[in-house]
């Protein structure tokens, strides 16, 4: 998970964003699976992109992760996707497995029931 400094430090543009980050589950099951997003410095630079998973992991409480990272999963959204992500060619659950200590809570709660191989 992206610390609070981090997060200060960029922007996300990428449509759903509000919907990912206030729960709405209409809306995340809305979101078209294909979209990227792009993650910009607060110069209006881009640093990287984004997805609705990487979105999930890096911003939502860890109470909601699993339920928005399942329904977007079932509504299509690919964890193997790769992105650029800060430079480096990443899916989001790779990312997820950099995250140490919500990756064993979220591997154990079944959070990746839905996630195909």
């Amino acid at each position: 998970m992206a610390s609070s400094d981090s997060i200060d430090k960029y922007s996300i543009e990428m449509e759903g964003h509000d919907a990912i980050c206030s729960e709405n589950r209409n809306l995340i099951s809305a979101l078209d699976p294909g979209i990227v997003g792009q993650v910009c410095d607060k110069s209006g630079n881009v640093v990287g992109n984004t997805t609705p998973l990487i979105v999930a992991l890096n911003y939502c409480p860890e109470d909601w992760v699993k339920n928005i990272w399942n329904r977007l999963v079932r509504a299509g959204h690919d964890p193997h996707k790769k992105i650029n992500y800060f430079g480096k060619n990443l899916s989001a659950l790779e990312i997820l497995g950099n995250c140490e200590g919500r990756t064993r809570d979220f591997l154990e709660g079944g959070g990746l029931s839905s996630v195909p191989n």
